[in-house]
Protein backbone atom coordinates (compact mmCIF):
# COMPACT_ATOMS: atom_id res chain seq x y z
CA UNK A 1 0.00 0.00 0.00
CA UNK A 2 1.19 3.76 -0.75
CA UNK A 3 -0.26 7.13 -0.79
CA UNK A 4 -0.32 6.62 -4.80
CA UNK A 5 -3.07 3.82 -4.09
CA UNK A 6 -4.77 6.21 -1.87
CA UNK A 7 -4.61 8.84 -4.27
CA UNK A 8 -6.03 6.42 -6.78
CA UNK A 9 -8.71 5.02 -4.26
CA UNK A 10 -10.33 8.57 -3.26
CA UNK A 11 -10.17 9.48 -7.20
CA UNK A 12 -12.22 6.52 -7.59
CA UNK A 13 -15.13 7.31 -5.30
CA UNK A 14 -14.71 10.74 -6.68
CA UNK A 15 -15.36 9.98 -10.47
CA UNK A 16 -18.27 7.22 -9.48
CA UNK A 17 -20.19 10.36 -7.32
CA UNK A 18 -19.75 12.44 -10.65
CA UNK A 19 -21.61 9.84 -12.96
CA UNK A 20 -24.40 8.93 -10.14
CA UNK A 21 -24.55 12.86 -9.84
CA UNK A 22 -24.40 13.37 -13.93
CA UNK A 23 -27.18 11.18 -14.07
CA UNK A 24 -29.46 13.43 -12.16
CA UNK A 25 -28.07 15.96 -13.73
CA UNK A 26 -28.76 14.96 -17.71
CA UNK A 27 -31.80 13.77 -17.06
CA UNK A 28 -32.84 16.94 -15.02
CA UNK A 29 -32.53 18.92 -17.88
CA UNK A 30 -33.90 16.11 -20.21
CA UNK A 31 -37.52 16.39 -18.41
CA UNK A 32 -37.30 20.23 -18.29
CA UNK A 33 -35.87 20.31 -14.95
CA UNK A 34 -32.62 22.15 -15.97
CA UNK A 35 -29.81 22.10 -12.73
CA UNK A 36 -27.81 25.06 -11.87
CA UNK A 37 -25.31 23.12 -9.72
CA UNK A 38 -23.83 20.05 -9.44
CA UNK A 39 -21.48 19.11 -6.05
CA UNK A 40 -19.30 16.55 -5.17
CA UNK A 41 -18.27 15.67 -1.98
CA UNK A 42 -18.83 17.75 1.54
CA UNK A 43 -16.76 20.28 3.21
CA UNK A 44 -14.63 22.83 2.00
CA UNK A 45 -14.36 23.62 -1.50
CA UNK A 46 -11.67 22.76 -4.04
CA UNK A 47 -12.46 24.15 -7.22
CA UNK A 48 -15.48 24.54 -8.97
CA UNK A 49 -15.66 24.83 -12.88
CA UNK A 50 -18.20 26.99 -14.41
CA UNK A 51 -19.91 26.71 -17.92
CA UNK A 52 -22.54 29.06 -19.38
CA UNK A 53 -25.41 27.97 -17.58
CA UNK A 54 -24.94 25.50 -14.81
CA UNK A 55 -21.24 25.07 -12.64
CA UNK A 56 -19.62 22.29 -11.24
CA UNK A 57 -17.98 22.02 -7.60
CA UNK A 58 -15.96 19.74 -5.88
CA UNK A 59 -15.32 19.95 -2.08
CA UNK A 60 -13.00 17.98 0.15
CA UNK A 61 -14.54 14.84 1.48
CA UNK A 62 -15.58 12.39 -1.30
CA UNK A 63 -18.44 11.43 0.99
CA UNK A 64 -21.79 12.36 -0.91
CA UNK A 65 -22.81 14.62 -3.74
CA UNK A 66 -26.29 16.18 -4.78
CA UNK A 67 -27.32 18.21 -7.58
CA UNK A 68 -29.47 21.73 -7.41
CA UNK A 69 -32.91 21.20 -8.42
CA UNK A 70 -35.51 24.28 -9.30
CA UNK A 71 -38.88 23.51 -6.83
CA UNK A 72 -40.69 25.18 -10.11
CA UNK A 73 -40.50 24.46 -13.88
CA UNK A 74 -37.84 27.08 -14.83
CA UNK A 75 -36.71 28.37 -18.53
CA UNK A 76 -33.36 30.43 -18.14
CA UNK A 77 -30.62 31.39 -15.56
CA UNK A 78 -29.47 34.46 -14.93
CA UNK A 79 -25.93 35.09 -13.01
CA UNK A 80 -26.23 37.71 -10.55
CA UNK A 81 -23.33 38.82 -8.26
CA UNK A 82 -21.48 35.25 -9.55
CA UNK A 83 -24.17 33.06 -9.02
CA UNK A 84 -26.79 31.51 -11.16
CA UNK A 85 -30.36 32.14 -10.29
CA UNK A 86 -33.54 30.21 -11.62
CA UNK A 87 -35.99 32.47 -13.99
CA UNK A 88 -39.81 31.23 -12.33
CA UNK A 89 -41.82 30.99 -15.24
CA UNK A 90 -44.60 29.50 -13.46
CA UNK A 91 -45.30 28.03 -10.25
CA UNK A 92 -46.71 24.20 -11.01
CA UNK A 93 -45.17 21.57 -9.23
CA UNK A 94 -43.22 19.22 -11.73
CA UNK A 95 -44.59 16.10 -12.89
CA UNK A 96 -44.83 13.09 -10.69
CA UNK A 97 -42.73 11.06 -13.71
CA UNK A 98 -40.42 13.88 -13.80
CA UNK A 99 -39.54 13.83 -10.35
CA UNK A 100 -39.05 10.48 -10.26
CA UNK A 101 -37.27 9.90 -13.69
CA UNK A 102 -34.60 12.58 -11.93
CA UNK A 103 -34.51 10.52 -8.31
CA UNK A 104 -34.00 7.05 -10.21
CA UNK A 105 -31.38 8.89 -12.82
CA UNK A 106 -28.66 8.40 -10.84
CA UNK A 107 -28.95 5.00 -9.71
CA UNK A 108 -29.29 4.17 -13.20
CA UNK A 109 -26.77 5.47 -14.47
CA UNK A 110 -23.94 3.89 -11.58
CA UNK A 111 -25.56 0.77 -12.75
CA UNK A 112 -25.36 1.09 -16.49
CA UNK A 113 -21.41 2.14 -15.53
CA UNK A 114 -20.79 -1.13 -13.59
CA UNK A 115 -22.11 -3.29 -16.61
CA UNK A 116 -20.05 -0.85 -19.12
CA UNK A 117 -16.72 -1.83 -16.54
CA UNK A 118 -17.54 -4.71 -16.10
CA UNK A 119 -17.56 -5.76 -19.96
CA UNK A 120 -14.49 -3.58 -20.00
CA UNK A 121 -12.39 -5.61 -17.57
CA UNK A 122 -13.61 -9.10 -19.30
CA UNK A 123 -12.09 -8.18 -22.61
CA UNK A 124 -8.80 -8.11 -20.80
CA UNK A 125 -9.43 -11.95 -20.93
CA UNK A 126 -7.01 -11.83 -23.55
CA UNK A 127 -4.13 -10.73 -21.38
CA UNK A 128 -5.10 -13.69 -19.05
CA UNK A 129 -3.30 -17.27 -19.45
CA UNK A 130 -5.00 -20.28 -21.50
CA UNK A 131 -5.63 -22.13 -18.30
CA UNK A 132 -7.16 -19.35 -16.10
CA UNK A 133 -9.19 -17.84 -19.05
CA UNK A 134 -10.64 -20.87 -19.52
CA UNK A 135 -11.69 -21.66 -15.77
CA UNK A 136 -12.96 -17.65 -15.64
CA UNK A 137 -15.41 -18.75 -18.56
CA UNK A 138 -16.17 -21.98 -17.65
CA UNK A 139 -17.54 -20.34 -14.32
CA UNK A 140 -19.43 -17.95 -16.14
CA UNK A 141 -21.10 -20.47 -18.19
CA UNK A 142 -22.16 -22.53 -15.20
CA UNK A 143 -24.20 -19.73 -13.44
CA UNK A 144 -23.81 -15.68 -15.32
CA UNK A 145 -25.95 -14.35 -12.51
CA UNK A 146 -25.06 -16.04 -9.41
CA UNK A 147 -21.29 -14.87 -11.13
CA UNK A 148 -22.20 -11.50 -11.51
CA UNK A 149 -23.99 -10.77 -8.33
CA UNK A 150 -20.58 -12.01 -7.25
CA UNK A 151 -18.19 -9.49 -9.40
CA UNK A 152 -20.26 -6.36 -8.47
CA UNK A 153 -20.00 -7.47 -4.43
CA UNK A 154 -16.66 -9.20 -3.72
CA UNK A 155 -14.41 -6.19 -4.20
CA UNK A 156 -16.44 -4.16 -1.71
CA UNK A 157 -17.02 -6.83 0.85
CA UNK A 158 -14.94 -5.16 3.59
CA UNK A 159 -16.18 -1.57 2.89
CA UNK A 160 -19.11 -0.11 5.07
CA UNK A 161 -18.57 4.03 3.90
CA UNK A 162 -15.92 6.03 2.10
CA UNK A 163 -12.53 4.83 4.51
CA UNK A 164 -13.27 1.06 3.40
CA UNK A 165 -13.69 1.61 -0.13
CA UNK A 166 -10.77 3.81 -0.63
CA UNK A 167 -8.97 0.97 1.76
CA UNK A 168 -10.50 -2.03 -0.14
CA UNK A 169 -8.63 -0.40 -3.47
CA UNK A 170 -5.00 0.38 -1.22
CA UNK A 171 -5.11 -3.44 0.18
CA UNK A 172 -5.99 -5.12 -3.04
CA UNK A 173 -3.35 -7.35 -4.52
CA UNK A 174 -2.85 -6.03 -8.11
CA UNK A 175 -3.30 -2.91 -9.05
CA UNK A 176 -3.43 -3.53 -12.33
CA UNK A 177 -6.00 -2.23 -15.05
CA UNK A 178 -8.07 -5.24 -15.20
CA UNK A 179 -8.27 -4.86 -11.48
CA UNK A 180 -9.10 -1.04 -11.36
CA UNK A 181 -11.86 -1.70 -14.00
CA UNK A 182 -13.50 -5.05 -11.50
CA UNK A 183 -13.00 -2.06 -8.56
CA UNK A 184 -14.52 0.74 -10.28
CA UNK A 185 -17.82 -1.26 -11.33
CA UNK A 186 -18.45 -3.05 -7.87
CA UNK A 187 -18.22 0.32 -6.73
CA UNK A 188 -20.70 1.68 -9.17
CA UNK A 189 -23.08 -1.50 -8.38
CA UNK A 190 -22.81 0.04 -4.40
CA UNK A 191 -23.31 3.41 -4.80
CA UNK A 192 -26.59 2.16 -7.16
CA UNK A 193 -28.14 -0.31 -4.47
CA UNK A 194 -27.27 2.08 -1.45
CA UNK A 195 -28.87 5.09 -2.74
CA UNK A 196 -31.99 3.11 -3.68
CA UNK A 197 -32.62 2.59 -0.38
CA UNK A 198 -35.89 4.20 1.22
CA UNK A 199 -34.66 6.88 3.45
CA UNK A 200 -34.52 10.45 2.86
CA UNK A 201 -32.69 12.06 1.43
CA UNK A 202 -31.13 9.06 -0.25
CA UNK A 203 -32.46 8.56 -4.08
CA UNK A 204 -35.07 6.06 -2.62
CA UNK A 205 -36.81 8.11 -0.21
CA UNK A 206 -36.81 10.69 -2.48
CA UNK A 207 -38.85 8.38 -4.83
CA UNK A 208 -40.92 7.04 -2.23
CA UNK A 209 -41.60 10.47 -0.83
CA UNK A 210 -42.86 11.68 -4.25
CA UNK A 211 -44.82 9.43 -4.45
CA UNK A 212 -46.74 9.33 -1.26
CA UNK A 213 -47.12 12.91 -1.55
CA UNK A 214 -49.13 12.52 -4.24
CA UNK A 215 -51.14 10.24 -3.29
CA UNK A 216 -51.76 12.39 -0.06
CA UNK A 217 -51.64 15.95 -0.94
CA UNK A 218 -52.37 17.08 2.53
CA UNK A 219 -49.35 15.11 4.32
CA UNK A 220 -46.90 17.27 2.52
CA UNK A 221 -48.09 20.38 4.32
CA UNK A 222 -48.75 18.48 7.86
CA UNK A 223 -46.17 18.82 10.87
CA UNK A 224 -46.10 14.81 10.15
CA UNK A 225 -43.64 15.10 7.20
CA UNK A 226 -41.04 17.08 9.22
CA UNK A 227 -41.00 14.42 12.08
CA UNK A 228 -41.08 11.99 9.31
CA UNK A 229 -37.78 13.25 7.65
CA UNK A 230 -35.63 14.28 11.40
CA UNK A 231 -36.57 10.39 11.97
CA UNK A 232 -35.15 8.86 8.37
CA UNK A 233 -32.04 11.51 9.12
CA UNK A 234 -31.55 10.03 12.23
CA UNK A 235 -31.76 6.42 11.02
CA UNK A 236 -29.42 7.94 8.58
CA UNK A 237 -26.67 9.22 10.71
CA UNK A 238 -26.63 5.65 12.96
CA UNK A 239 -25.99 3.75 9.92
CA UNK A 240 -23.37 6.20 8.75
CA UNK A 241 -21.73 6.28 12.28
CA UNK A 242 -22.04 2.07 12.01
CA UNK A 243 -20.42 1.97 8.61
CA UNK A 244 -17.94 4.31 10.23
CA UNK A 245 -17.21 1.92 12.83
CA UNK A 246 -16.77 -0.92 10.63
CA UNK A 247 -14.67 0.78 8.33
CA UNK A 248 -12.64 1.90 11.48
CA UNK A 249 -12.00 -1.56 12.96
CA UNK A 250 -9.92 -3.67 10.18
CA UNK A 251 -7.37 -0.52 10.25
CA UNK A 252 -7.41 -1.19 14.20
CA UNK A 253 -6.75 -4.27 13.96
CA UNK A 254 -3.68 -4.12 11.83
CA UNK A 255 -2.36 -1.65 14.27
CA UNK A 256 -3.23 -3.51 17.50
CA UNK A 257 -4.43 -6.85 16.72
CA UNK A 258 -4.38 -8.28 20.22
CA UNK A 259 -6.35 -5.56 20.93
CA UNK A 260 -9.15 -5.62 18.95
CA UNK A 261 -8.86 -9.82 17.94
Amino acid sequence: MSLAHCFVGIATLFLVLLIHEFGHFLAAWAVGMPSSLIVIGLGPSLFRFRASSWDLQFNLFPIAGYVILPEHSVSNYLRIDDDLVPIVCDHQKPKLRNQVVVFAAGPVANILAALLLLTTAHVDFGRLGKSEKARMQAAWKRSPAKRLVLELTYPMRNAGGPIGIVYSWMAISSHSRRNWLHYTAALNAAIAVFNLIPIFPLDGGRILGAIICRIVPSLEESSWIDRLIVAQLTLLGALTLLALWLDILPLLYRIAPRSFG
